[in-house]
């Protein structure tokens, strides 16, 4: 049965519990699936990769644009989303032949090493869901400023931390 539903002569159409639509920038379904939302990032991740193994550049800017262009492209909409180590994996695994070529590097050289710390003498890659966090970290010590339930929470489990861990000088302020 299609209901057929007209508000100041707009019709509202109606879809299909499984078809997913763009709000606010993510794909979602009515069932609140982001199944679509993981399909696009995987879309715009291989259009990064085929213009990163299409396009002549040095071993620094290859750098740049893996940090740059393609990881931000997996970090959109990371409040809502969030990546499986599966997930993670077939981001990859697209993603890292291209970039070691690009770098100059053997497709077989250790991944531990190329996502370690420069500090750690790594080559300082960040994971897709290293990125993720860290983005939202950065959403969540933004909220603790709002007086909101969400950062009255965040404070809340911010001092049983500096509770817990015996340190008595605050760790983030």
């Amino acid at each position: 049965m299609k209901v057929q539903i007209k508000v100041h002569n707009s019709e509202i159409l109606q879809i299909s519990i499984a078809q997913s639509s763009r709000i606010l920038g993510v794909h979602i379904t009515p069932a609140l699936l982001l199944k679509s939302q993981f399909e696009v990032m995987q879309k715009k991740v291989n259009e990064a990769v085929v213009k990163l193994s299409a396009v002549e550049m040095n071993h620094h800017q290859a750098a740049m644009y893996y940090n740059i262009y393609m990881l931000t492209s997996v970090y959109f909409g990371s409040g809502i989303i969030e990546l499986s180590k599966e997930q993670e994996k077939e981001i990859m695994k697209m993603t890292e032949p291209v970039l070691l070529r690009k770098l100059g590097l053997s497709i077989n050289f250790p991944r531990t090493v190329m996502y370690e710390a420069h500090n750690m003498l790594g080559l300082g890659f960040m994971k897709p869901r290293t990125m993720i966090a860290a983005h939202m970290i950065k959403i969540h010590l933004g909220n603790m400023r709002l007086e909101m339930n969400t950062s009255v929470l965040i404070q809340l489990l911010k001092e049983y931390n500096v509770v817990e861990s015996g340190i008595e000088n605050e760790i983030v302020k």
